[in-house]
């Protein structure tokens, strides 16, 4: 992977959360795909950028109710599902909870939002590491979930 993959994985998924003319059902195939990119480059090798020290402003943070009502029009189809309170816990008794594939699209583009809002305001070093950082303490969790998610509207289970 390299720094322009992540950059443009970022933005195709940015871009399906903005409507851009495309039916239901060809935004909800992009989307899996998007979100698939979006796992891929995660897998980025952080340790060729360097940690940008200075002290920069925070990125300003999207409106989570226009974005999650923006997103419910794009998606229509996409609501709750079940999912595993603990993975690697209780194994065999864990109970289940409720996810919202459309609360994880929102979260994941804000967090987008504020990364690439790094990338053109502050550099991308700072950009890589936010983008790492929220990934390992937030917004991984709902891509993996939405994949998951995604799979089984596929696959119609």
């Amino acid at each position: 992977m390299n720094r322009k993959e992540i950059y443009q994985a970022m933005v195709d998924f940015l871009s399906l959360t903005e409507g851009n003319g495309r039916d239901i059902e060809d935004r909800e195939t992009d989307l899996r795909i998007a979100v698939d990119r979006l796992a891929l480059v995660s897998h980025f090798h952080f340790k060729d950028f360097q940690f940008d020290k200075r002290d920069f402003p925070n990125a300003p943070r999207e409106d989570h109710s226009h974005l999650r009502k923006r997103i419910e029009s794009l998606y229509p189809n996409f609501g709750y599902y079940n999912t595993a309170a603990d993975v690697t816990l209780k194994i065999g008794e864990t109970e289940l909870v409720v996810g919202d594939a459309i609360d994880d699209i929102a979260d994941i583009a804000a967090d987008m939002h504020e990364v690439l809002w790094r990338w053109r305001n502050t550099s991308a070093d700072d950009a890589l590491w936010h983008f790492r950082l929220d990934y390992e303490s937030h917004w991984g969790s709902h891509l993996r979930h939405l994949q998951l998610y995604l799979l089984s509207v596929f696959l119609g289970s």
